[in-house]
């Protein structure tokens, strides 16, 4: 039977409880997997290898896995870690920050015991699912189940800069409309407790590469406006990653650039993958709900950040975007 638990709740037994059982009770297992979604983003790499250091840090055996490798971007922060063999007939396996089982992709099919997610309409099937909607990055989720046992340790410092990290990417420098006073109260937590604000905020917002600059000025160059430059989209394809030198999924920021410009009420960024599909981002501002112009297509996320992925050719995507998106503005 499904559990479903909110660790937002007045009821600070139930927060304990809950607490107990992810890093302790579970199935009495000291192996875990830790699974994250395709594509990474910085929350889903941040949250998959800050529990994972969190949970070795009690005496587990842990490994991480997902059907897409870590962004190089994201490899500074994991270079610490060390993944344990682990006793495939006896494991504990746990999704962070994925909102469905095809979301895994390859272990879409492996039965998830622990689900922590913060997009709305999660699917996944777990014994016990924490999904809060209402949260603008699951990082902040995260922070609040490990809390308590965070200062003693002995990773402290890899799990404060992955959940700081993932906290800033995903709010990009807590500029969506969701954020709440609970995350910056997360974030200045993880500061005392000894989070490099300023090292992961100048590498992941300020520093860029070549490969991200030239990305940039693609996007830019490919920019088609309409009803007045409030929408805008644009393509990437398999022919600039090569010409590029870097993989297409290498900035998952770039689907929020084109909401910079101030007239733009929502912004699509489709992305030509390798296998005959492709997948879509959209941005918004206010109430245009991206969410809801993601699940016609068969996608979703939050109100103002979206996607989803459709075996199609990048330019006939964008094109069925524009139409859906214009209805909504």
């Amino acid at each position: 039977m499904q559990e479903n638990m909110s660790i937002f709740s007045n009821e600070s037994e139930q927060q304990r409880t809950l607490l107990e059982k992810l890093i302790r009770e579970n199935t009495g297992s000291k192996d875990i997997m830790i699974h994250y979604h395709i594509r990474p983003d910085g929350d889903c790499i941040g949250c998959a290898y800050a529990a994972a250091f969190f949970l070795k840090g009690l005496g587990y055996r842990v490994n991480v896995a997902g059907h897409d490798p870590v962004p190089e971007v994201f490899g500074y922060l994991i270079k610490d870690f060390t993944p344990d063999e682990l006793d495939e007939q006896n494991l504990i396996r746990i999704a962070v920050d994925t909102a469905s089982p095809e979301r895994l992709g390859r272990f879409a099919d492996e039965k998830i015991d622990i689900c922590i997610d913060h997009h709305l309409g999660n699917s996944i099937d777990a014994g016990i699912k924490i999904a809060e909607p209402q949260a603008p990055a699951c990082a902040e989720i995260l922070f609040f189940l490990m809390k308590e046992h965070l200062a003693e340790n002995p990773y402290r410092r890899q799990i404060t800069d992955l959940l700081y990290m993932a906290i800033i990417t995903d709010t990009e420098r807590f500029s969506h409309e969701d954020v709440r006073a609970q995350t910056f109260i997360a974030a200045a937590e993880l500061i005392k407790l000894g989070a490099d604000s300023f090292r992961i905020t100048q590498r992941h917002s300020v520093i860029k590469s070549k490969a991200k600059l030239e990305y940039e000025h693609r996007l830019a160059s490919g920019y088609r406006f309409l009803k007045g430059h409030q929408l805008v989209s644009a393509v990437l394809t398999q022919k600039d990653a090569l010409e590029i030198g870097v993989g297409i999924n290498a900035f998952p920021d770039l689907s929020s650039k084109p909401l910079e410009l101030e007239t733009v009420k929502a912004a699509i960024l489709v992305r030509e993958l390798e296998d005959g599909y492709s997948r879509v981002s959209v941005r918004t501002r206010g109430d245009v709900d991206a969410d809801e112009i993601c699940r016609k297509f068969g996608g979703g996320g939050h109100k103002n950040a979206a996607g989803c992925t459709l075996r199609e050719p990048p330019e006939r995507v964008r094109e069925l975007f524009e139409t859906e998106t214009l209805d909504h503005i």
